[in-house]
């Protein structure tokens, strides 16, 4: 399982560079992207939205379940608009509620390497009022090489969920990272933000 472990913190560490805070130009670019730009037509989910109330202090309701896992930034804040969740409520969720890990895959060692065979990796937060959701490891895609990174096979399981905070023209989105390991929120800056698809998740 140390390859996994490896494999994983190498993909992160790989992909996700904090802005450094001395960057005051960089700092007062940081706001959420859907005040920059706003379709003019907002477009609903596809299929109807369950919201949950975890009793957070800020009363934001959370969506029961990922809408999408394979979406560009800018098709999410079009599609979406003001239901991304910012940086701010992606780290109120972190600190007041429970997370308890969900693992339902079987696992295999071969060569050193250790891989998934179907199941579900990820994470039942639990609010405090006992109410709860569901966020799951689905991987993202980079299109540039079709490539599904984290979706299961070596090195387990991760997600990255988009959050409607942004910095510098959408080329540093603010992120929130879910793998078999934890999760942790970081900015993520992109050579060309269309390239990549991630997870979205609602909230109202």
């Amino acid at each position: 399982m140390r390859t996994k472990k490896l494999l994983v913190l190498f993909l992160l560490s790989a992909f996700v560079t904090a802005v450094p805070a001395e960057n005051s130009e960089s700092m007062a670019d940081d706001k959420s992207c859907t005040d920059v730009v706003l379709p003019k037509v907002q477009q609903k989910p596809n299929a109807p939205v369950v919201y949950v109330d975890l009793g957070l202090p800020s009363g934001t309701l959370w969506q029961q379940k990922a809408t999408e896992h394979s979406i560009t930034y800018r098709d999410a804040l079009k599609k979406y608009v003001k239901n991304l969740p910012s940086q701010e409520q992606w780290e109120e969720l972190k600190k007041y509620c429970e997370w308890e890990k969900i693992d339902n895959g079987e696992y295999y060692e071969q060569d050193g390497e250790v891989y998934r065979i179907g199941g579900e990796v990820g994470f039942k937060v639990i609010g405090l009022n006992g109410n709860s959701i569901y966020i799951q490891c689905e991987g993202y895609v980079d299109t540039r090489e079709n490539l599904c990174v984290g979706c299961g096979g070596v090195g387990g399981s991760q997600g990255v969920y988009f959050s409607s905070t942004c910095r510098n023209n959408y080329s540093s989105v603010w992120c929130f990272w879910i793998s078999d390991d934890g999760f942790e929120g970081s900015y993520w800056d992109f050579d060309n933000v269309d390239n990549y698809q991630l997870s979205v998740i609602l909230v109202q």
